[in-house]
C-alpha cells in the first residue's frame, strides 16, 4: 500500500518527505477529529499550506473532513442535535459565500492572523469560567454560523465559532462530537462546491484526497475508541485547550506566511 501511495504521490510532483508529513498530519488530525468532532483542519491545514496553494488546502481539508467524519454520523446520527446545528447552518451558507470572495480577493494570512489571536484569547477566557456576552441569546447561533462559514472557505478553519457556541450547551462528549460532525459535514460539502466553482482546484486535489483518505479514516477510528475513556469534565478541558492551540497555530502560520 505504501509503495502504491508513493507512486501516485510522485506523479503529483511531491517529494517523499512531503508525503510523510501529509500522512502524519492527516492521521493525527483524524485522531483528534474522532475524539472531539473537530480539530481535523487545525492539524492538517498548517502542514498542507506548506505543500499546496490556499484554495487546494481548503478543498482538501474539507473533503477529507467530510469523508472521514461520515462513519461517526452513521454510528451516532440519532444523538445529533439537529435543531441546534440547523440554527447555525442557515447563516453559515452566506458566510461561506463571503469567505470565497475573501479567498479570491484578499490575503488569507491576514484573516487567519486576526482570527487566530481572537480564538486563542476567547478560549483562554472561557477556560477561566467567563461567559461570552450574548452567547446564550437567540442571535448567538446566527453569528456563530456566519463567522464559521466565512472562516471555512477563506482560511480552511471553520471550527472555533461553532465550537465556542456548542461548548456552552453542556452536551455530553458523544452528543457534542456527532452534532459538530454533522454541522461540518453539511457546510463542508457546500464549501467544497463553492471553492471548486472558482476554478482554482481540479482533479489533482481529488487524487491527493484519495491518497490521504485511508489515513484520515484510520485516525478517526482511533479517536472514536479514545472517547470511551474520557469523562465530560476532561472532554470540556480538551476542547478548550484545543481551541487555544487552534488559535495559536493559525496565528503563527499566518505570521510565517506574511513574513
Amino acid at each position: 500500500m505504501v509503495d502504491a501511495v508513493q507512486s501516485v504521490w510522485r506523479t503529483l510532483d511531491v517529494q517523499t518527505w512531503q508525503l510523510i508529513a501529509a500522512i502524519a498530519a492527516v492521521l493525527i488530525g483524524g485522531v483528534i477529529g474522532g475524539l472531539t468532532g473537530f480539530g481535523f483542519g487545525l492539524v492538517i491545514v498548517p502542514v498542507l499550506l506548506m505543500l499546496f496553494p490556499p484554495a487546494s488546502v481548503v478543498v482538501l481539508s474539507k473533503g477529507l473532513g467530510v469523508a472521514s467524519g461520515f462513519p461517526i454520523l452513521v454510528e451516532d446520527w440519532r444523538m445529533a442535535r439537529f435543531r441546534m446545528i440547523g440554527a447555525m447552518i442557515v447563516p453559515a451558507i452566506p458566510g461561506l459565500i463571503v469567505g470565497v470572495l475573501i479567498l479570491q480577493h484578499s490575503d488569507p494570512a491576514v484573516i487567519k492572523l486576526i482570527v487566530g489571536v481572537a480564538v486563542a484569547v476567547f478560549a483562554v477566557i472561557i477556560s477561566r469560567g467567563f461567559i461570552i456576552p450574548g452567547i446564550r441569546s437567540r442571535i448567538a447561533p446566527v453569528v456563530s454560523g456566519f463567522l464559521s462559514g466565512v472562516l471555512g472557505t477563506s482560511s480552511g478553519i471553520p471550527g472555533p465559532p461553532a465550537v465556542i457556541y456548542l461548548s456552552d450547551k453542556q452536551l455530553t462528549p458523544r452528543i457534542f462530537r456527532v452534532s459538530i460532525t454533522a454541522y461540518f459535514f453539511v457546510i463542508d460539502i457546500i464549501g467544497v462546491a463553492l471553492v471548486t466553482r472558482t476554478g482554482k482546484v481540479g482533479w489533482r486535489e481529488v487524487t491527493i484526497a484519495l491518497v490521504l483518505l485511508p489515513f484520515a479514516l484510520g485516525g478517526r477510528r482511533i479517536g472514536q475508541r479514545l472517547l470511551k475513556r474520557v469523562d465530560p469534565v476532561q472532554f470540556r478541558m480538551i476542547t478548550l485547550r484545543l481551541l487555544i492551540v487552534t488559535g495559536v497555530v493559525a496565528a503563527v502560520t499566518a505570521v510565517l506566511s506574511l513574513w
